[in-house]
């Protein structure tokens, strides 16, 4: 029942992904609905943009209140989506990518080495 309503959910937010910018949603919320959106049953690359439109919005302050893992999980889902990296999702991997790096040591081993994996597969 969990994988329903989280589904549900998921088809929600796709109708009006920009709901994450207008609520403010609180960076763990951003990361899971990125995770979501790959890992469903059918992916949606709609909330995808919207996470990456997102993160290029951020100010440093506002980036900075993102954990390190809340970024890998970002980065990984945007990473293994099918979407093409170009535009807005690339902007928001140089994003990720920088952001990633300066807070690398905050990272476990197979944090890192997953966020690793993800940039190289791009």
């Amino acid at each position: 029942e969990a994988n329903i309503d989280a589904q549900r959910a998921l088809e929600d937010l796709a109708e009006r992904p920009q709901i994450m910018r207008q609520q403010g949603w609180p960076p763990k919320a951003v990361a899971k609905a990125a995770f979501l959106a790959v890992a469903a049953t059918s992916s949606r690359p709609e909330v995808l943009l919207e996470v990456a439109t997102l993160l290029t919005c951020l100010g440093p302050d506002q980036l900075g209140q993102y954990e390190a893992t809340d970024l890998v999980q970002i980065a990984t889902s945007l990473a293994v989506s099918s979407l093409d990296l170009e535009g807005i999702l690339l902007e928001a991997m140089a994003v990720l990518a920088g952001e990633i790096q300066q807070r690398a040591w905050q990272l476990s081993g197979e944090e890192l080495i997953r966020v690793l994996r993800a940039f190289a597969e791009l």
